[in-house]
């Protein structure tokens, strides 16, 4: 992926990605720009939202990264996406006065 794709992908940023993020300064970042650096190859200066385990705004950052080591939180257009998981995922509704596991029978079924 090139530099200029990153915008809009959410990256998590951890200790490969530069010293300053070791030691659990690792962050979550919406990335609303992002510019090759012109004095070390692989390295960006990115731009973004910081976001919480809530996928909530706290703070607007700019950063000087590698790029190789960022991890997508977001799929990459023209990569794979394990849909399977998201199926096993569904919530269940439980009906009042159904218990779980137990035998279900359609109502007016004859017995």
């Amino acid at each position: 992926m090139r530099i200029d794709e990153l915008r809009g992908h959410v990256v998590h940023i951890g200790a490969a990605c530069g010293a300053q993020f070791a030691g659990g300064r690792d962050l979550v970042l919406r990335v609303s720009r992002a510019v090759a650096s012109t004095r070390w190859d692989g390295m960006a200066f990115i731009t973004g939202d910081v976001l919480n385990a809530n996928s909530a705004v706290i703070g607007h950052r700019e950063l000087y990264v590698q790029v190789a080591e960022l991890n997508f939180v977001t799929p990459v257009p023209g990569e794979r996406v394990d849909r399977r998981r998201d199926r096993d995922a569904r919530p269940v509704i439980l009906l009042p006065g159904v218990t779980p596991g137990a035998p279900r029978t359609l109502i007016g079924a004859r017995r």
